[in-house]
């Protein structure tokens, strides 16, 4: 029991040392593809932020009428000279 003992505590310090030596330096492309990773990941969050945003600019629009202008021009036909005038309607959608 002693030895099995001795041998998990030898195994285990050799395992620790060889973890907690240098790591080997990274190459380009790990370096690449770690940015491009973090790139991504930016991405990813200013499209997702991008959207709420203007979903609720889209919603604060939807909720608030359109207005239409429309100009009514003078009857030429009728007994009473009138000036053309412009009649503006809200229109909710």
């Amino acid at each position: 029991m002693t030895r099995i003992l001795l041998i998990g505590l030898v195994g285990g310090l050799a395992t620790m040392s060889a973890c907690s030596s240098t790591t080997p330096p990274r190459t380009k492309w790990q370096r690449g593809y770690s940015a491009g990773m973090a790139d991504a990941a930016k991405r990813q969050f200013f499209a997702q932020r991008n959207l709420y945003k203007y979903e609720s600019e889209w919603q604060q629009q939807l909720s608030s009428p359109r207005r239409y202008s429309f100009v009514i021009p003078a009857d030429p036909h009728a007994a009473e000279k009138l000036v053309p005038y412009t009649i503006t309607i809200p229109v909710e959608q």
